[in-house]
Order: structure tokens, then sequence, then C-alpha cells
């Protein structure tokens, strides 16, 4: 007995994570243009500030490309079977 479960993408959840990989993307080039407006107690180097922006930037920004990529993929998310 051959069974095949296939589970989809939730396009939904795919749509938010692109908003909060967005907003990272936005938050990340903020860091790396003006470092100096987000100096704290914790964080008094400009230079961590501008490194941290361009890595989210980088991150979030290769995320959100690749969530786009799969929200207009066709493709089944899960296949389970034997």
């Amino acid at each position: 007995m051959t069974q095949r479960i296939e589970i989809p993408l939730s396009k939904a959840k795919m749509v938010l994570f692109m908003v909060g990989a967005v907003a990272f993307v936005i938050i990340g080039v903020f860091f790396a243009i003006e470092p100096a407006r987000f100096i704290s107690p914790i964080f008094r180097s400009e230079e961590i500030i501008r490194i941290a922006g361009v890595a989210a930037v980088l991150f979030f920004g290769l995320g959100a490309v690749y969530i786009l990529r799969k929200l207009f993929d066709k493709k089944v998310g899960l296949t389970i079977d034997e």
C-alpha cells in the first residue's frame, strides 16, 4: 500500500516572513548608513553597529530573495511517502 502525502507551502506565512525580512533590511540600512544614531551603553562602537547593519542587509536580503522565489513556485512544500 503506497500512500503519498503532499503538504503545500503556506503563501500567507511566506508573505509574513517576506514583510519581516524587508523590515530587517530597512533597519539594517539605517544601521549601516547612520551608526552614530544608534550608539547605546551596550554598543558604543560605530563600527560594530555598521557591521551589524551590513550583516542584516545581506542575511535578510538573501532571505527575502529566496522567499520571493518560493512565492511564485508551484512545487509542493513537503512530500511524505515510503
